[in-house]
């Protein structure tokens, strides 16, 4: 079992605890992603299995993944984010579906506490639904917005296979890890489980989402009470995504301009929920200079690649 961290030790904790229901655990490397703050000195203590792995330098949550996995001894490897609460069940049944079928990705329904969080069915990222994507106002037309983006879809009851699974909680062996290639680090955190998906994809590596199977996931530490934390993440998110699509080879300078021109668009509607959450009447979304910054950010540098790692795709 692999746990990528960086900071927030309280849901560490809190996910080591549930664990402790969890009585075939043979090892949780936790991984801290060299945050400036040491984590608590007994954490070892959290959990009979922790084993603690600092990293040297700050990766993201790619970087943080490839290292636990590196350091795992078991062949069958969940990843979870720190930030999950499990119950027994989800990782036995996540566990065994591995076990019966190591060659493929294996994923959970990921749930808020109020419903489905992620669309764990959701297509790969391509250029056009990564723009639509951008546009707020197509917010206000959710069935609409969903035909365009390839999610109207019914929700699966059953298992069933899926373009990718959400990185924060996945089940695989360390040999399919090893066909497929470590996550990328350019992109230090967002896109990199859909960018190491396709390649499992192209190499015929089935990605399995079970709905049976259910975790619930404190999407971002509380982040989207505090705006500059909102801004960072949504930019950070975008970084990668643009990262992806230079990847791929798209015509960078025309999807630029395509997001200029939706930041145009976008900037009544922003400021329009900016209002609205400044009266606490919706959730705090990403500032108008958040927008209007998204156009002009920079792709990341290419890092060393593995020889499992050709180049990424998006769908055109």
């Amino acid at each position: 079992m692999v746990v990528p961290v960086y900071g927030g030790w309280e849901y560490v904790h809190r996910l080591l605890t549930d664990l402790q229901a969890v009585p075939a655990i043979a090892e949780i490397v936790v991984v801290d992603d060299a945050h400036p703050e040491p984590p608590p000195a007994d954490i070892e203590q959290w959990h009979r299995a922790v084993r603690y792995h600092r990293r040297s330098t700050n990766g993201g949550f790619a970087a943080a993944v490839n290292t636990g996995v590196e350091h795992a001894h078991h062949e069958v490897v969940l990843v979870l984010n720190a930030d999950l609460c499990v119950d027994p069940t989800m990782v036995a049944g996540l566990h065994e579906r591995v076990v019966a079928e190591p060659e493929a990705i294996h994923g959970p329904q990921i749930d808020s506490g109020e419903g489905p969080q992620v669309d764990q069915q959701r297509p790969f990222p391509t250029q056009r639904s990564l723009l639509l994507e951008f546009l707020v106002p197509l917010r206000l037309a959710p069935a609409l917005d969903r035909r365009l983006r390839g999610l109207d879809h019914q929700p699966a009851t059953e298992p069933v296979d899926v373009d990718w699974l959400s990185g924060a909680c996945l089940g695989f062996t360390r040999a399919t890890f090893a066909t497929i290639g470590p996550l990328d680090e350019r992109f230090g955190m967002y896109v990199e489980d859909a960018e190491w998906q396709h390649r499992a994809h192209r190499l015929g590596v089935a990605r399995r989402y079970h709905p049976d199977l259910v975790v619930r996931h404190d999407i971002g530490h509380g982040a989207f009470r505090d705006q500059a934390r909102v801004d960072e993440r949504y930019l950070a998110a975008w970084a990668a995504s643009l990262t992806l699509l230079d990847m791929r080879g798209a015509p960078m300078w025309l999807v630029r301009a395509l997001l200029g021109l939706g930041a145009i668009v976008n900037t009544p509607f922003v400021l329009a929920r900016q209002l609205g959450a400044r009266l606490g009447r919706i959730r705090r979304g990403p500032s108008l200079a958040a927008y209007w910054r998204v156009p002009r950010l920079p792709t990341r540098a290419p890092v060393h690649r593995g020889a499992n790692q050709a180049a990424p795709g998006v769908e055109d």
